[in-house]
């Protein structure tokens, strides 16, 4: 279904005339409160992922399901057969939901960190474990894609496991008034946390 997305986006913006399309087909159902659930969808573009932005995907695929009421009129409008076979069966589209419920995790993740007003080295490691426990409950909500999440599980848990070994992260969280010991004695093995504490010691030593 991500594949397909791009495609569907490519299509739709190969041309100033189909963007003027499909910008014409949501003001014009607009105007008639066609679209569900609210009879409005917003007059913006579909948007292109970008290899250089990891969360391009996830807004690329979150914009094509806002506008997809749209997207669908256009496609299955007579002058646009070339691209008509372009539009998601059922369980594709089902299937493009059950990802971005997936790619979620991470974005929210990094809206997190970049919303932080402070360094946020302190809460890197906090956010990414919470990653892991949504991913992980994801995986049990979605067997059929529970293989692809374990893939992005494993890579998070190599990260995280190497940052519990990192003197700078430990003093980091150990320093930030809102976390000190108690996050990393609740959620850290015993043996960590051990080490995150003689850490601390000597640094005010």
């Amino acid at each position: 279904p991500v594949g397909k997305t791009r495609q569907i986006v490519a299509a739709c913006r190969a041309s100033g005339q189909r963007r003027a399309d499909v910008k014409q087909i949501i003001e014009d159902g607009n105007k008639k409160f066609l679209w569900s659930p609210s009879g409005i969808l917003r007059v913006v573009q579909l948007l292109r992922d970008c290899e250089t932005r990891w969360s391009s995907t996830y807004l690329m695929s979150d914009r094509l399901i806002e506008l997809y009421p749209a997207v669908q009129c256009f496609l299955n409008h007579p002058q646009q057969t070339a691209i008509a076979h372009l539009l998601f069966k059922p369980l594709e589209y089902q299937v493009l939901h059950d990802i971005q419920s997936i790619l979620a995790v991470p974005q929210a993740a990094q809206e997190l960190l970049s919303a932080e007003k402070t360094p946020t080295l302190s809460a890197a490691l906090p956010a990414f474990e919470m990653l892991l426990d949504s991913w992980i409950n994801l995986q049990k909500e979605l067997p059929m894609l529970a293989h692809y999440i374990g893939v992005g599980i494993f890579k998070i848990q190599e990260y995280v496991n190497k940052g519990r070994k990192c003197r700078a992260y430990a003093l980091a969280m150990i320093m930030n008034p809102t976390m000190k010991m108690e996050w990393i004695e609740s959620h850290w093995p015993q043996d960590d946390a051990e080490q995150a504490e003689n850490w601390m010691i000597e640094a005010v030593s």
